[in-house]
């Protein structure tokens, strides 16, 4: 019984790594259809900031920052056409604490 269910959850993990890699979105060129490459990284950046509860003083708020940063794609396809888009990631978030 242990095999049937060890084979059986080896074969759901196969099927669901075949589906994500065949299932995958490329992001391709509107106008000749070529897939886009990534052509540079920002550094980190404070994205956004928000208070929130303190998790010592009830009567106080933490600033929490978070950081991102851009990831910047073009057509692979130089006689395409200039078309390019960004994708903003978060990278990290920062809880900020300086009650004394």
């Amino acid at each position: 019984m242990k095999k049937k269910l060890c084979l059986f959850m080896c074969l759901v993990l196969i099927a669901t790594a075949f589906a994500s890699v065949t299932f995958a979105r490329d992001e391709i060129c509107s106008y000749c259809n070529a897939r886009v490459k990534l052509y540079d990284t920002s550094n980190e950046y404070a994205y956004k900031r928000y208070y929130s509860q303190c998790k010592l003083y009830s009567n106080r708020q933490d600033v929490i920052v978070v950081w991102a940063k851009d990831y910047l794609y073009r057509c692979s396809n130089p006689e395409c056409g200039i078309e390019n888009f960004s994708e903003t990631k978060i990278v990290n978030q920062e809880r900020v604490c300086d009650h004394s």
